[in-house]
């Protein structure tokens, strides 16, 4: 996947008060069975899950956040009041979003901050950038490429924490799993910022 043509220019000199925090939120797919997975020993893959990158307020108050992700229309239910064609991969997003309320919500991780000076319209330019996942004799692409790749750009701009891609997706498996089995959604703090 190649790198966006152009990314949010981000002023210097900001204070961190007012900055959005960026998570990496985990979702379980409608209809998975977790607990048959663990009785049957299998190894949770990073594709079990459903990944989207929400943006947030530092102390969310309820339906004030925004979901960017995508989906394969053909064989995930999309979120209330959102179109499905079909077959398609579908970039979608999901502005008044609150993920707390998402019963299929496992947990977030902070990997990043926004400064109020970029938008919600640049952010959303940037992911919307991301090609979608290629699937043919060549390439066998899924959800967890694009998120991988949303979150390299995200650093590419200096807004997301400079850290490993691939070892973060690993961490945020094994938490979501645990999650999955408690019942207890998480919120992980992935960078060296204050939350």
């Amino acid at each position: 996947m190649k790198a966006p043509a152009s990314q949010p220019s981000l002023p210097r000199n900001l204070t961190m008060q007012q900055k959005r925090q960026i998570m990496v939120a985990l979702f379980a797919r409608e209809g998975h069975c977790f607990s048959q997975d663990r009785k049957n020993n299998r190894q949770f893959e990073h594709n079990d899950f459903l990944w989207s990158i929400i943006i947030r307020p530092k102390r969310p108050q309820g339906h004030d956040s925004d979901c960017f992700d995508i989906r394969h229309t053909s064989s995930e239910p999309v979120r209330r009041n959102q179109p499905k064609p079909k077959g398609q991969w579908q970039f979608r997003t999901i502005t008044q979003y609150e993920p707390t309320k998402d019963h299929r919500l496992l947990g977030q991780l902070m990997i990043g901050k926004i400064p109020h000076e970029v938008s919600h319209n640049e952010i959303m330019e940037l992911l919307k950038s991301i090609d979608h996942p290629r699937k043919d004799a060549e390439h066998h692409e899924n959800g967890i490429n694009w998120i991988r790749t949303a979150i390299r750009h995200l650093q590419m701009t200096g807004i997301g924490e400079e850290f490993d891609v691939d070892e973060f997706l690993d961490h945020a498996r094994d938490r979501a799993m645990v999650a999955s089995h408690d019942g207890r959604p998480f919120t992980i703090n992935y960078t060296s910022r204050p939350m």
